[in-house]
């Protein structure tokens, strides 16, 4: 029996830079894959200076590719944060709660790192289920 596995750059997203794809799929599994998405805009340009608004951008990302896969925040199974600065995490964690309204997936917190952008804040990676 051969899974079947969907890769997909959503609309609403930047074309990858890089060799990856932003959300892989598995069907037979039930999971979405979404890359580490950055304050970036579907042209990938980027998007504020502040952690609040890369935040923001961020959950917007990772809200275009959830809906891309008839998904939405609730289907969230688990989250990767990696953030550059960990005394930003109050400002993070408030755009999180707006968005994820109180329902909160399993996270991992990973802080003081360098993301591929020099002026990126922030990035989350995520794991969802499909419906």
């Amino acid at each position: 029996m051969s899974s079947k596995v969907t890769r997909v750059n959503p609309a609403g997203l930047a074309v990858p830079r890089f060799p990856y794809t932003q959300t892989t799929a598995s069907e037979a599994a039930g999971l979405l894959f979404i890359s580490g998405q950055g304050p970036i805009d579907e042209n990938g340009a980027p998007v504020g200076a502040t952690m609040e608004a890369q935040s923001r951008q961020v959950f917007k990302n990772l809200e275009a590719a959830l809906i891309a896969h008839g998904c939405g925040f609730e289907d969230l199974l688990k989250l990767g944060i990696f953030l550059t600065d960990i005394s930003k995490f109050a400002e993070f964690s408030r755009v999180r709660e707006e968005y994820l309204k109180g329902v909160f997936p399993a996270s991992t917190l990973v802080a003081g790192i360098r993301l591929v952008d020099p002026n990126w804040l922030v990035e989350v990676e995520a794991v969802a289920a499909l419906r």
